[in-house]
């Protein structure tokens, strides 16, 4: 626990090894970190986030059902709850997944995370922006089934430009 919440004070004596319980907790007075929640509870309050939370999941679970309609695409897995990582089943995956991330990213303004698992890269989805819709998620798949095509259409002639 030290380990991975220490965030050391600049007034603290660290001597003789001995664990500051006040650099693993809550901040309190030490940073205002913890405003910014304080203020998000008075601004949104628990049914908000409950709100947020509930239609996060809910975008999940349709785009989850949109990436299941396209057969160049895979799910990592069942998602628990609004976060998600799927990817293209492309030659050169890798490198089609990071275009497509920045293709995304340049014209529809969706960020998609690329982290490695299981020795690839993913295209991770964070649904939790309050104003993404199904409309919008419909939009992002047209751009991603347009990328797709375009980039099956490039191999089609790479590949007859090398037989």
């Amino acid at each position: 626990m030290e380990g991975a919440f220490r965030i050391p004070s600049p007034y603290s004596n660290n001597a003789g090894g001995v664990t500051n319980l006040g650099e693993i907790s809550v901040h309190g007075s030490r940073r205002v970190e913890v405003l910014k929640l304080w203020l998000s509870l008075q601004h949104i309050g628990k049914r908000g986030y409950r709100q947020l939370v509930d239609e996060g999941c809910t975008l999940t679970e349709y785009f989850v059902a949109k990436v299941r309609e396209r057969p160049f695409l895979q799910l990592a897995g069942k998602p628990d709850m609004n976060i998600l990582c799927f990817r293209g089943m492309m030659p050169s995956s890798d490198e089609w997944n990071a275009t497509l991330q920045t293709y995304l990213l340049r014209n529809r303004n969706v960020y998609f995370s690329l982290p490695p698992y299981r020795g690839a890269r993913w295209l991770r989805a964070v649904l939790l922006n309050p104003f993404a819709d199904e409309g919008m998620l419909d939009e992002v798949f047209e751009d991603i089934d347009r990328f797709a095509a375009t980039s099956l259409r490039e191999a089609d002639v790479v590949q007859l430009q090398t037989s």
